[in-house]
């Protein structure tokens, strides 16, 4: 009923760590976890394989170009899905994995379309990133908001249950690149589908290295001008 789809490079550590810390959740439905690796080089691959191999409900794809790239990675993911939900988190547990539950339950039981793990409402106040960084996500959501995604307080999150269906509806349409598929499919969707957020609290990665780098910001400005031009083409 629900597949996770989880985007990794060089998560080696985090693997089976990920896997277990699902399964002590004991969700009330059935699950698939489906990892799409940016074709890591620390050997996250070996892991991956080994964990196909141990668990009916586990597999994975590799996405093999020169150019990594978290939100190709999961477009590439999309296609594989048979699920009627689908889940997208990190792999580094950076997010509160207990409230999966909580997404599970109101996106079924309340009817909604996405169901978003947010950082930036109300009682989610234990933030755990540096001053800076969550400037700087409050400088990107104020960008978001300009393009016309003013419902959502954290249209960044990368934790999220939605309905594959929308999924693959968009799929050729996402031609983005960078971290926040998020901010791409509720700006596709253009406030026609119904959402809803609860608070999460983020916390640090235990394992690996955070890919937050220069690079990343760049994608993200270039995402912001692609979906502009769009909204100033077809507007």
């Amino acid at each position: 009923m629900i597949t996770f789809l989880v985007p990794t490079y060089n998560e080696r550590e985090n693997i089976y760590l990920f896997i277990n810390t699902i399964k002590k959740l004991n969700l009330d439905y059935k699950y698939n976890i489906l990892f799409v690796d940016d074709n890591s080089i620390d050997g996250t691959k070996n892991k991956l394989l080994s964990a196909k191999e141990e668990f009916d409900n586990i597999d994975y794809i590799i996405r093999f170009k020169k150019k990594r790239d978290l939100t190709q990675s999961l477009v590439l993911g999309i296609d594989l899905i048979k699920d009627k939900y689908t889940i997208i988190l990190d792999c580094d547990l950076q997010h509160e994995v207990i409230k999966i539950n909580e997404l599970v339950e109101t996106i079924i039981k309340e009817k909604f379309d996405i169901v978003i793990g947010s950082r930036f409402i109300k009682n989610s106040q234990n933030i755990n990133m540096s001053n800076k960084r969550i400037l700087e996500s409050r400088i990107a959501i104020a960008i978001c908001y300009l393009l016309g995604i003013k419902k959502i307080k954290d249209p960044l999150s990368g934790f999220f249950i939605i309905e594959t269906e929308l999924l693959k509806n968009i799929k050729k349409k996402i031609n983005t690149r960078g971290f926040k598929i998020l901010f791409t499919i509720l700006f596709l969707y253009k406030n026609k589908i119904s959402t809803k957020e609860i608070p999460i609290k983020f916390d640090k990665r235990i394992y690996g290295k955070t890919k937050l780098n220069f690079r990343v910001k760049l994608l993200f400005l270039e995402q912001v001008l692609k979906l502009l031009i769009k909204k100033l083409l077809f507007n």
